[in-house]
């Protein structure tokens, strides 16, 4: 259903039109950076943040930033660690904790994956004003940031847009 005119919003007009923008946009980037460095988007997502945090990266952080359960955490880094992307360690001061790090290839692969999104996001939102979507990215992320604090206390993960450009969308798990 899609809202005509301001007159005409409501609620579910929001929670429609922009699920169905976030699947096109998934499905649009994800085929791409499949393309560019055969990961899903979903596997890029929690790569990029393990590399964002050179080795001080744990399985809760990508809990937290991507807004995804411990154990769908766990299996992604499991992938990642089987396809040679990333490596598990012992924690120096906890040794019932981890810290995850990218590899060279994991490395290699967030730099191909990025270029990838530029480009299909670049076509995606050919002829959009700059205006606009620097308006609307502020909106959504000022939403998400009130959603976090209010649904169950998590604490607002730092890496919003500017940092890892994951902005919004929630980070699908995906192999």
């Amino acid at each position: 259903m899609e809202a005509t005119s301001v007159e005409a919003w409501s609620p579910v007009d929001f929670f429609d039109t922009v699920v169905a923008h976030e699947t096109a946009l998934w499905g649009r980037v994800d085929a791409a950076v499949v393309r560019a460095c055969g990961v899903r988007l979903g596997s890029l997502s929690a790569l990029r943040v393990i590399a964002s945090r050179g080795d001080r990266c744990r399985v809760q952080d990508l809990t937290v930033d991507l807004q995804i359960t411990v154990g769908a955490a766990s299996k992604i880094v499991d992938r990642l660690e089987g396809a040679g992307l990333a490596q598990r360690r012992p924690h120096v001061s906890d040794r019932r904790s981890s810290v995850i790090t990218a590899t060279e290839a994991g490395r290699n692969t967030v730099a191909e994956g990025l270029a990838a999104m530029e480009v299909a996001l670049g076509e995606h939102l050919q002829g959009t004003d700059a205006a606009q979507l620097t308006a609307m990215t502020g909106q959504l992320t000022q939403l998400t940031r009130s959603a976090r604090c209010r649904d169950g206390g998590v604490a607002v993960a730092a890496h919003l847009p500017g940092d890892l450009a994951i902005g919004a969308v929630t980070a699908r798990v995906s192999a």
